[in-house]
């Protein structure tokens, strides 16, 4: 993704480990711009590991609310064009740096990651929510 120049975003349990301590996750979720030149580049970084990508889901790319799964737990990809409770814009703007595999890439904010927990309202969401509180404290917006 980073060599394919794709606008991503990291989020996620790979993003609470920047923010806390880790805790097991069966994937990692990639956030990415919904521009029809960052879904081409997804594309491309799919097709150089030998994932084919048809016509029709690197379309989907470009809208709203779509999530594309890729492999199987606990090596799957999720690549989503959305996150509930923050737009892209507003979160590119507050990213944070962060290091995956010796690269460099970008965070998804403490205060987004709590946004969008929140915004979800599911079970284990709530949960990352109420783990981040016990190692960090209060946490933003509360």
């Amino acid at each position: 993704m980073i060599a394919h120049k794709v606008e991503f975003l990291i989020v996620g349990s790979y993003a609470l480990a920047f923010h806390a301590q880790p805790r097991y996750t069966e994937d990692i979720d990639f956030w990415v711009s919904r521009s029809e030149e960052n879904a081409r580049r997804v594309r491309e970084a799919l097709e150089e590991f030998g994932i084919s990508m048809g016509d029709e889901a690197a379309r989907q790319l470009t809208e709203d609310k779509r999530l594309l799964q890729l492999g199987i737990p606990p090596r799957r990809v999720d690549i989503l064009t959305f996150l509930d409770g923050c737009d892209w814009e507003t979160a590119t703007g507050r990213t944070i740096d962060g290091e995956l595999s010796g690269l460099r890439v970008k965070v998804l904010s403490l205060k987004d990651y709590v946004l969008t927990k929140r915004a979800s309202g599911r079970a284990k969401d709530l949960l990352d929510l109420e783990l981040l509180r016990e190692q960090i404290g209060e946490l933003p917006g509360t």
